[in-house]
């Protein structure tokens, strides 16, 4: 549920009531939501086995396949998603997404 708040919250996307008081117990009231305003970045600090990697691994997919960054980069030119890791094991799953099915299984109750 947390990670849900995260990502909807990062996003704009509309918080419930239970949603929002979540997303003041991550912020501990200090964190600004205002739906429908996009972020543009994040700091999260989050235990291990915490599901970081799964996170990352569906904010990289998520921002690799919006249309937004088009502007950016030149007809032909490569776009590289870069995401940084402390140990290879740690990269390659996070690069793997920890495999699609997982991701349609998390992500598929959000929406």
């Amino acid at each position: 549920m947390a990670q849900d708040v995260i990502l909807r919250a990062y996003y704009g996307l509309p918080l419930d009531e239970e949603q929002l008081k979540i997303f003041k117990v991550l912020t501990k009231g200090k964190g600004k939501y205002i739906p429908g305003q996009v972020k543009n970045e994040a700091v999260l600090v989050f235990n291990a086995r915490s599901g970081k990697s799964f996170l990352v691994s569906v904010i990289a997919l998520y921002e690799a396949t919006r249309d937004t960054w088009k502007r950016y980069v030149a007809k032909n030119e490569d776009v590289y998603i870069c995401v940084v890791a402390t140990r290879e094991l740690q990269a390659k799953m996070i690069i793997q997404g920890v495999s699609i099915s997982q991701i349609q299984n998390k992500l598929g109750h959000m929406y």
